[in-house]
């Protein structure tokens, strides 16, 4: 799929999210609000570490400079 249009989807997705937790009763949207923006935290934490890893696991799998003299 293209970038662009996942990323579209996921911001189309938390948008109509926000709309349903903005019809709730102000006493659980209070707190919908704040486990949605944990939720968003961990995703973010989480998605950094797995990107931080694959990125070390290309740097292991490169090819080695190997002198000759």
């Amino acid at each position: 799929m293209n970038d662009t249009l996942i990323k579209d989807i996921v911001t189309l997705k938390l948008k109509i999210a926000d709309s349903f937790t903005e019809m709730l009763p102000r006493e659980l949207r209070e707190n919908v609000k704040q486990h949605q923006k944990v939720v968003i935290q961990v995703l973010n934490e989480v998605t950094q570490e797995y990107l931080a890893d694959h990125a070390q696991d290309k740097k292991e799998n490169a090819l080695k400079k190997v002198s000759i003299e």
